[in-house]
């Protein structure tokens, strides 16, 4: 779909079942070439069957527009302190979130993160975190989060997000 999008949009979250995900690939890998595409499809497919995350899908009607994924627990990336991984031993982490253009800026995204809180909670996680690459004012400023600490990936600087419950 190309065009703006007409505001508001009724989008319903769903906890995805293996059966969501071809047509979840489908709509959100357009931008991929075909190895690229072949890893997701094959990402979301194990991230919808495992009982220790969950994948969660924005759908528009009959069209899914985004996706997120939580996990109960995760390692923290390697290069930050041991102060600061003790800090999220006890906390979800999610990853993963990403809502087509036509749809960002419409609280998609954020809807998304607060599945992950839902989910966080209910699983008696302490708190969330999730690493950015360019969206951390976004996540301190709209949802609550802190920064945590800078990370290093591939050459790029990532911030480390926090949410404490």
């Amino acid at each position: 779909m190309s065009g703006p999008v007409p505001y508001p949009m009724p989008t319903t979250i769903i906890t995805a079942e293996p059966g969501h995900v071809a047509a979840a690939v489908s709509a959100l890998s357009g931008h991929m070439d075909t190895p690229r595409r072949d890893a997701f499809h094959d990402k979301l497919r194990r991230y919808a069957r495992k009982t220790d995350r969950a994948l969660f899908l924005a759908r528009q009607t009959d069209h899914c527009v985004g996706f997120s994924m939580v996990i109960h627990s995760l390692s923290p990336p390697g290069d930050i302190s041991p102060d600061q991984a003790r800090q999220l031993q006890e906390c979800a982490c999610g990853t993963g979130l990403m809502v087509l253009k036509p749809w960002r800026g419409r609280g998609v995204g954020r809807r998304l993160v607060e599945q992950w809180e839902i989910w966080a909670r209910a699983h008696a996680r302490s708190g969330l975190w999730c690493v950015t690459h360019r969206m951390g004012a976004w996540y301190r400023n709209c949802l609550g989060y802190r920064e945590l600490e800078r990370t290093w990936s591939k050459g790029v600087v990532k911030t480390l997000m926090i949410k404490r419950f």
